[in-house]
């Protein structure tokens, strides 16, 4: 299996970060500039700076970017995803990057992160598989097999190996219709791990099209905003018991109903119907994100081209 490379030459200003680093980083447990908390900070891979700061966190601000802006320092490093940013490239940088770059803390980080994924599929999996085991129809008990316990069974542990998922919403007027589905979705391995990695990429991307990169799209990016909040929330780790058991999806709610009409009353509607709706703006949000970048990549290249052109013609 090919496996995917990522391409920043901001690598090389990385410098020398140790392991006491980066577990200082995580004990300051909020931004510089203010009292944001995780899931929004963001740790400076500068050596000798090793900022922290907040991205887009409940207060909305974003002291990373500022910092970015101000210093000039391109590579972030997500305390809660685990991933590096570089805001130059506007991409992510994966620990497989060319040129290559030594910091201990990414490799271990990543891996983790890979656990969490399969941590997910594997409780997807697991509540399909016990619910069957469970059901009436099922008499054989002599072929019964011990399985691993649900994501709901470790929500009552003391393990903090594993994210949470098992959060309730509220019903917003015969809205179980729309809430049967975003919990179907959330528990969605691929699609959830992708708006968990990739958090800055999105909101990064919807701040571009209300800025009229993308005016053609009417919502300008706005689920896939409230959506990747509503995941980030759904599946953040519940530390001191500061994070509720049950959520308000009013934000996906007003998108939709700005998107498609039928959906405004407060009556029963279909979860299928609410649900194609949903995934066709998602997918014409995402697909407007990429055609932006490859309009990039295309201009970049005619540039290149243009210079190597210019030189190559005599004066």
């Amino acid at each position: 299996m090919t496996k995917n490379i990522s391409r920043c030459p901001h690598v090389a200003a990385i410098g020398i970060i140790t392991n006491e680093d980066y577990i200082a980083a995580i004990k300051s447990e909020k931004c510089e500039k203010c009292d944001c908390f995780a899931p929004h900070l963001w740790l400076c891979l500068r050596e000798g700076c090793l900022f922290v700061g907040c991205g887009l966190g409940k207060e909305k601000n974003d002291h990373s970017g500022d910092h970015e802006k101000e210093k000039a320092h391109p590579l972030q490093y997500n305390l809660t995803t685990k991933r590096i940013w570089c805001h130059v490239c506007n991409q992510e940088v994966l620990a497989n990057n060319d040129p290559p770059f030594e910091l201990s803390f990414v490799d271990r980080s990543i891996k983790s992160t890979k656990s969490i994924n399969q941590s997910i599929s594997t409780s997807v999996q697991m509540n399909v598989v016990n619910a069957i085991e469970n059901s009436p129809v099922h008499h054989d008990d002599e072929c019964r097999k011990p399985f691993e316990p649900t994501l709901f069974e470790l929500e009552h542990t003391d393990s903090t190996d594993f994210t949470r998922g098992i959060v309730g919403l509220y019903n917003l007027g015969n809205t179980c219709y729309m809430n049967s589905a975003l919990q179907a979705l959330s528990n969605c391995a691929p699609l959830t791990s992708y708006f968990l990695d990739c958090t800055s990429f999105v909101l990064n991307n919807s701040q571009r099209r209300v800025n009229g990169s993308s005016s053609q799209n009417k919502s300008n990016g706005r689920l896939a905003k409230a959506y990747t909040k509503f995941i980030e929330s759904m599946w953040m780790k519940r530390t001191n018991g500061r994070q509720s058991h049950v959520m308000n999806p009013s934000s996906i709610a007003a998108e939709i109903r700005s998107i498609n009409p039928s959906f405004r009353s407060y009556t029963q509607q279909d979860a299928q119907e609410f649900l194609r709706c949903f995934m066709d703006e998602l997918h014409s949000e995402m697909r407007i994100v990429q055609s932006d970048l490859d309009d990039k990549h295309r201009s970049e290249s005619s540039s290149t081209e243009s210079s190597e052109m210019a030189l190559l013609i005599p004066k």
